[in-house]
């Protein structure tokens, strides 16, 4: 059999890159954006759930025309709630089977395990059992669907390679973050005095390059290339995704193993500290002790909140990557 490409967006442009012969259909963008103020996080995300469902419709029409035109005989869909039908076997990809959003969680995630169940099985790019990566968001005391758990997935393969630079920056995410958090970077990493890299997570027509003073800056880059820039950096600073997380797990780059192995410092950051404040009403003494209950292993590493959006402790994390690299 061979696949067929369905996506939107940037996640489109970035497959046709890796897979050039393979036949690629455009879907609607979903464009899904966090509001620049953390007040309005859960009034955001209402609006765009009722874009999200009225979009699942739309993918129920696209998708019974494409059985019948392509002759499908299985989809596999990424975490696209509606790419099921009764006619062949679907399964879905998602490492959320609970989905963490303050006072609303039971709400979002029944939501989500609605259509989940609509599907012949779940597939969790997860271990079933500890240690693992979703923790609480992969996992239910007593699941009523089929989930098969994958083990951690990566496009990555480790490879020995000789460390060539001090920090890799890798960004990627929802917008407007996504720039505000780059915006703050160029300022506080051009005052870092050794070799920096960043690749921005900008899927565009043709690779780009830039130098700023210390900082070399890539727009995006393809798999095998940034699997080797990983490996050559001693330090990866990322607003990574679950994906990221999968891959740097595969690389075992700054794991609680090898830097204890290695003996290499380490920062725990816990970042959109203003929206956990405001949705789930904790505090920082309060989260602390239960995050390092669950991190022993790093007891030694200093702890930092902060908020890429309002720049709290933006400054801060710098200085103590600064100091801790």
């Amino acid at each position: 059999y061979t696949p067929i490409i369905a996506s939107d967006g940037a996640a489109l442009q970035l497959l046709k890159k890796e897979f050039p012969t393979l036949r690629t259909y455009e879907l609607k963008d979903l464009n899904i954006k966090y509001p620049k103020k953390g007040i309005w996080f859960n009034f955001k995300m209402l609006f765009q759930l009722l874009k999200f469902l009225n979009n699942t419709k739309k993918e129920q029409k696209f998708l019974k025309k494409i059985i019948e035109k392509e002759h499908l005989v299985g989809i596999i869909a990424d975490n696209r709630l509606g790419f099921y039908h009764k006619s062949i076997p679907c399964v879905i990809i998602s490492h959320q089977l609970n989905v963490l959003s303050g006072a609303t969680t039971w709400f979002t995630s029944s939501l989500h395990r609605f259509f989940i169940k609509k599907y012949n099985e779940c597939w969790l790019p997860d271990h079933e059992d500890e240690p693992n990566l979703s923790g609480k968001l992969g996992h239910l005391s007593k699941p009523d669907f089929r989930i098969k758990y994958l083990g951690t997935l990566s496009r990555f393969q480790k490879q020995k390679q000789s460390v060539i630079y001090d920090i890799l920056i890798l960004l990627s995410g929802p917008e407007p973050q996504r720039t505000l958090l780059e915006e703050k970077i160029y300022k506080e990493f051009s005052r870092f005095k050794g070799k920096v890299v960043l690749v921005r997570g900008k899927i565009e027509g043709a690779q780009k390059i830039d130098k700023l003073e210390n900082i070399t800056v890539y727009n995006y880059l393809k798999a095998q290339a940034l699997g080797k820039i990983i490996q050559q950096s001693d330090l990866v600073v990322a607003r990574s995704g679950y994906t990221t997380l999968m891959d740097l797990a595969k690389l075992d780059k700054k794991l609680a193993a090898k830097i204890m192995e290695a003996k290499k410092g380490c920062v725990l950051m816990v970042n959109k500290w203003d929206l956990a404040e405001e949705a789930e009403g904790i505090t920082q003494t309060q989260y602390e002790p239960a995050l390092r209950k669950e991190m022993p292993f790093l007891d030694f590493a200093p702890l930092i909140f902060t908020s890429a959006e309002s720049g709290y402790n933006v400054k801060k994390s710098i200085e103590i990557i600064d100091y801790v690299a």
